[in-house]
């Protein structure tokens, strides 16, 4: 028997008013034999993060109903320290989220496991989303954010911070209004200018495998793969 151990997670929990854990496999071990899942008894919903796709779930499959949410992709690259300033972008200097930015960035979250997953509702996906970008503006989780603006109206932002001793990008979002016009480009170079004049080497981005646009525009600026993750939802079976 092969057993896993759960990693409570209070925010989540207090926030869906469930019981939360995330388990996390590294290793591609016999999916076959029987598994035992710590105290699985006790949670209502478990993240399953793993580095390979699942196939036969054996007997957790008689306790959960599980679904594939997310190919969680992890994008790389060195920063380039020689990009121009672009004058149509700039740091957002309010504290408060405005309900433009709002907006977007619940415009960003569409391939999100929290929107893919049904048994989320979208009023929490929406309220996640929310709450990202007003603690982001807030410079909670976020070093700054930077707007891209045509004629005084906000068409798109990226939010910057750290994470793993690297420089990350947090969310980019373009309004569907003014898409195909190069402006999540100029928004990368941009965050990529800011991370270099402030001594970062390196920079991430943290995407959906099914994102495919968003895929295309990080290869397209120079970033290659480095960590595929698959993400499963395990809903624990009601009587």
């Amino acid at each position: 028997m092969k057993n896993l151990s759960v990693e409570f997670l209070s925010w989540d929990s207090d926030f869906f008013n469930l019981k939360v854990g995330r388990v996390i496999v590294d290793d591609q071990f016999n999916f076959e034999e029987e598994i035992k899942i710590e105290d699985d008894q006790n949670y209502d919903l478990l993240y399953f993060q793993s580095k390979f796709k699942i196939e036969n779930w054996n007997n957790i499959e008689q306790d959960f109903t599980i679904k594939l949410v997310d190919a969680k992709t992890v994008f790389f690259k060195e920063i380039d320290t020689k990009i121009a300033d672009n004058e149509s972008i700039e740091e957002f200097e309010d504290k408060d989220a405005s309900d433009k930015l709002i907006d977007l960035s619940i415009q960003s979250g569409v391939y999100s496991r929290f929107n893919i997953d049904e048994n989320i509702g979208k009023s929490n996906f929406e309220k996640l989303y929310t709450i990202w970008i007003e603690k982001s503006v807030s410079r909670e989780i976020a070093l700054t954010v930077l707007v891209y603006k045509i004629k005084d109206e906000i068409a798109g932002f990226v939010t910057l911070g750290t994470k793993n001793n690297r420089a990350d990008i947090g969310i980019i979002a373009v309004d569907s209004d003014f898409r195909g016009k190069g402006i999540g480009k100029k928004l990368m170079k941009a965050a990529e200018r800011w991370f270099a004049n402030h001594g970062f080497k390196t920079m991430q981005v943290v995407t959906q495998g099914e994102n495919t646009p968003a895929c295309k525009l990080y290869q397209n600026c120079g970033f290659e793969v480095e960590t595929v993750d698959f993400f499963y939802h395990l809903w624990q079976k009601k009587d």
